[in-house]
């Protein structure tokens, strides 16, 4: 703090009383001189206050229209233990278990929770480190979400009415599609599947617009070791009786090909 010496003035009214007209002449001018002192300390203090003559400053409003600082540490109380302080590492935000947002002197943000609004109230975009997720939501209960720890695996879940319709994820290794209810899968053009291996479960479950499945179908058409129907005689494009001449010059008459059943494998 500057060292200012304000100057003094030690007579009593009892001196002024007692004194006569000489003696009141040098206290008079001792009065003046020292008011006019006061005057210029006063005003040259309040022209020129700054690190010098102010080190705390307590007030419950600052107007100003620029504030200049090299460092300046600022720290506001929120609910819950929370803060908000800006000193000499950066800018921070705390909700009273964890930094939600940090800025360092590099300018750059870091967020680790938030709520990003198109306006007030929907769409949303947040951010909740409680729940490991990133969510974009149309309203309350519509949205899409990224999970980032679903029993150890991420997923992309999408709800619809309050309800998860379905989920994109990784829990068993290779990536699941989960439709809860009715999954569509449509198409302008073809829909092509190219796998190395394709593993039908049940393909009764495979149904057309009727109802009909395609396991009953197959069934209906082969049963592995089962004898087909019996064939019936056919003439294969000769005549049945036609005498047929051998090599050696002998003859055969021509039966046609006999009814026969094959196996079904």
């Amino acid at each position: 703090m500057a060292n200012v010496q304000l100057p003094s003035f030690n007579t009593t009214p009892t001196d002024i009383d007692n004194s006569g007209m000489s003696e009141l002449k040098k206290i008079v001018k001792h009065l003046l001189n020292s008011t006019v002192q006061l005057t210029e300390e006063l005003t040259y203090l309040l022209n020129n206050l700054d690190t010098r003559n102010v080190n705390e400053l307590n007030a419950d409003i600052i107007n100003a229209g620029t504030i200049n600082a090299a460092l300046v540490k600022i720290q506001t109380a929120l609910m819950n233990g929370g803060f908000i302080s800006i000193d000499d590492q950066g800018m921070k935000i705390n909700d009273g278990t964890r930094d939600t947002m940090k800025v360092g002197l590099d300018g750059k943000p870091i967020m680790t929770g938030a709520e990003i609004r198109s306006k007030a109230g929907y769409p949303a975009v947040v951010m909740d480190p409680d729940g490991d997720l990133f969510g974009a939501l149309k309203d309350q209960n519509n949205s899409i979400a990224i999970e980032a720890d679903y029993a150890g695996a991420p997923r992309l879940r999408f709800d619809s009415g309050g309800q998860l319709k379905g989920s994109l994820n990784t829990i068993l290794g290779g990536l699941t599609i989960d439709g809860i209810g009715t999954l569509w899968i449509n198409s302008t053009g073809s829909i092509m599947l190219s796998p190395s291996t394709a593993v039908i479960v049940d393909w009764r479950k495979f149904k057309n617009s009727d109802g009909r499945n395609l396991g009953d179908a197959l069934l209906n058409y082969a049963t592995l070791g089962a004898q087909t129907d019996p064939s019936p005689t056919f003439n294969g494009g000769i005549p049945i009786g036609t005498q047929l001449v051998k090599a050696d010059g002998g003859t055969v008459t021509w039966t046609g090909i006999p009814a026969h059943t094959h196996t079904q494998t």
